[in-house]
């Protein structure tokens, strides 16, 4: 199971940026949030703000990394 997230600031200044997290339900495998989490970003990246994003992989509790 994967985790899409997205940082995104207006400024290069820490105190104004964002983080978004994906409500819709996790991804099955990375590729296809790698896909969400990048489509996203181009359009925040098409309004001029500065944009991260990362896929991370989710562990069942009790299961070692």
């Amino acid at each position: 199971m994967w985790l899409a997230v997205i940082l995104h600031c207006i400024t290069l200044e820490a105190d104004t940026c964002d983080v978004m997290v994906r409500i819709g339900g996790l991804f099955q495998d990375k590729p296809a949030c790698a896909r969400s989490v990048t489509k996203m970003g181009r359009l925040l990246s098409k309004e001029k703000e500065y944009v991260v994003t990362h896929c991370f992989k989710l562990q069942p509790i009790g299961e070692s990394v």
